[in-house]
């Protein structure tokens, strides 16, 4: 938002970006690992013991979360080197910023 009103580059568009590279770490990277291991650790649990409804189920649901937990460690990389001010996510952005500017024209 703050890119389209040309606040790019100004101190309080790198404090939200930095922001929210912060939180993004610590929620959907840390808590989001943590309650993922818990998860997976209760599933594994069910499938070895023998008392899951439907081991299918169980694998297709942990697969999910290998494939979920891999996307936040992209997402994570990409969102830090864009708070540090990475010249491919700032070029990126660019681009964005002009087609958006262009479509309002």
């Amino acid at each position: 938002m703050l890119e389209l009103i040309e606040a790019q580059g100004t101190s309080i568009h790198k404090f939200a970006e930095i922001s929210f590279a912060a939180a993004f770490s610590v929620l959907r990277v840390f808590i989001g690992f943590t309650v993922t291991y818990f998860w997976v650790r209760e599933m594994v649990y069910l499938v070895t013991s023998g008392t899951a409804h439907s081991n299918g189920v169980l694998y297709y649901y942990l697969g999910g979360a290998i494939i979920l937990s891999a996307l936040q460690i992209y997402w994570f990389f990409v969102i830090v080197q864009a708070a540090l001010g990475g010249a491919k996510s700032t070029d990126a952005r660019k681009e964005t910023l002009e087609v958006t500017k262009t479509k309002k024209q």
